[in-house]
C-alpha cells in the first residue's frame, strides 16, 4: 500500500472536502499497487511501471502509462439521479525520448444508453517529471436507466509508446446537497435553422453563471455564450445558437463563486441534410412507385416500405451525393393496401416518412 505524509493528506482532504469529504472511492486498484488489475476491461492492454521508470523519483510508487497502445479501463456501478467527481494524478513522460505535448482521451461512459457522461482530451507539456492534479464532474439524470459506466483512458493526439503517466485515480459520488447547482434536465431542439437548449435546475446557491460549450465530435469543445445565473430554488434556462454545424454536440458547465464549476450531461442535435421534403409519386402505383429528395451533402440513407401492420416488406440502402436524387421501387408484387416510404440516414440527420397506396 502506498504510503501518504500527514501533509499530503490534509492537502488532499482540502481538495476534495467541498464536495465529497470521505466519500469512497468505487474504482479498484487505484492507484496501481496491485499492478493492472481491474484496469485490464474488456482487453484493455496495461502498462503499470514505478514512477522512476517514466521520469519520477519514487521507486516504490506505481505508476500508470496512457500511450498509442496501452491505457486503463474499468467498470463501476452508478445509479440515477446523482453527481460524480472523477479525480486523479497526471504527468508528462520525460523519459526515453519524449514527445512535447502527449494527450489523453477520457470517457465515461454508461452500459445501457452509451451516453458519454464525460468525453474530453487533455494534453501535458510539464518539461520536468511533476503530477499536477484533475477533476472533473459530471451527473447521472434522474430518468437515466444506466446502471454502471465504464471509465476508460486512451491515447490522444500521439502515434507513438511515450504518453502520460496517471497515478491515483479516484470515482466518488458527490453529496447532492454540497453542490450549488443540481442539473434536472437539459434539452435541446432544432428550430429555424438554430438550435434551442433547455436546462432546468434546483436548489441553486452560490451559483455566478452557465457557459455554453459545442463540439462538432464530442472531444474538443468552444465556449459559444454565457448566461447569468438566477440563483432561484428552481429555474430555467435557454440559449439559441444559429452557428449550425451537420454535427452539433452541446454542454452546460456551470461556474459558481469560487471558480468551481461542473458539468451537465452532453446533448447531440444533427442538422438534417436534405432540403425540403420528399415527394413520392403516383400516390396510388400498382407497379412502380417513385420518391425523389434533395441533399446538401453526400450521404448514406436506408430506405424501407414498411406495411400498415408495421412489417418491412422492401428495403434499399443508397449512396446518395449532393444535389437532387430519385429513385424507383418495384411494388407489382405487393398486396394492395396502405404503405409507408420510410427514409433515414445512420447519423440520425435524414428520418422521413411518406405514404402510398398500392392497388391491383
Amino acid at each position: 500500500m502506498k504510503q501518504i505524509s500527514t501533509k499530503n493528506l490534509i492537502i488532499a482532504l482540502l481538495v476534495i472536502a467541498p464536495f465529497s469529504l470521505f466519500s469512497q472511492n468505487l474504482l479498484k486498484n487505484s492507484d496501481f499497487s496491485n499492478g493492472s488489475s481491474n484496469w485490464s476491461t474488456n482487453g484493455m492492454k496495461v502498462e503499470i511501471n514505478p514512477e522512476t521508470t517514466y521520469g519520477g523519483r519514487n521507486s516504490r510508487n506505481n505508476t500508470a502509462e496512457v500511450d498509442m497502445e496501452v491505457g486503463l479501463r474499468q467498470v463501476v456501478d452508478i445509479s440515477a439521479d446523482n453527481f460524480y467527481q472523477l479525480t486523479f494524478k497526471a504527468s508528462r513522460r520525460t523519459t526515453s525520448g519524449t514527445i512535447a505535448s502527449p494527450g489523453i482521451n477520457i470517457q465515461v461512459i454508461g452500459d445501457v444508453t452509451g451516453t458519454k457522461y464525460i468525453n474530453t482530451n487533455r494534453t501535458y507539456s510539464n518539461s520536468s517529471f511533476a503530477f499536477a492534479d484533475q477533476i472533473v464532474t459530471f451527473s447521472i439524470p434522474k430518468n437515466a436507466t444506466d446502471k454502471k459506466v465504464t471509465i476508460q483512458f486512451t491515447g490522444y493526439s500521439n502515434n507513438t509508446t511515450l504518453g502520460v503517466i496517471l497515478d491515483d485515480v479516484q470515482f466518488i459520488q458527490i453529496n447532492n446537497a454540497a453542490l450549488p447547482v443540481h442539473f434536472i434536465s437539459f434539452t435541446g431542439e432544432l428550430r429555424n435553422n438554430s438550435s434551442l437548449l433547455t436546462w432546468k435546475t434546483e436548489n441553486e446557491s452560490n451559483n455566478r453563471y452557465f457557459i455554453i460549450e459545442k463540439s462538432v465530435n464530442g472531444s474538443s469543445f468552444d465556449s459559444i455564450g454565457v448566461v447569468a445565473a438566477s440563483n432561484r430554488n428552481a429555474a430555467t434556462y435557454t440559449f439559441t445558437d444559429s452557428k449550425l454545424s451537420n454535427t452539433n454536440v452541446y454542454r452546460i458547465r456551470q461556474v459558481d463563486l469560487d471558480g468551481a464549476s461542473i458539468f451537465s450531461k452532453m446533448i447531440v442535435l444533427k442538422k438534417s441534410v436534405v432540403n425540403g421534403e420528399m415527394k413520392v409519386f403516383p400516390s396510388t402505383a400498382t407497379t412502380t412507385v417513385q420518391y425523389s429528395l434533395s441533399v446538401s451533402e453526400n450521404t448514406s440513407l436506408q430506405v424501407a416500405v414498411v406495411d400498415a401492420s408495421g412489417r418491412t416488406v422492401m428495403q434499399q440502402l443508397n449512396q446518395v451525393n449532393a444535389g437532387s436524387f430519385q429513385q424507383s421501387l418495384n411494388v407489382q408484387n405487393l398486396n394492395s393496401g396502405i404503405y409507408y416510404i420510410q427514409v433515414r440516414s445512420n447519423d440520425g440527420s435524414v428520418n422521413l416518412t411518406k405514404t402510398f397506396q398500392k392497388m391491383n
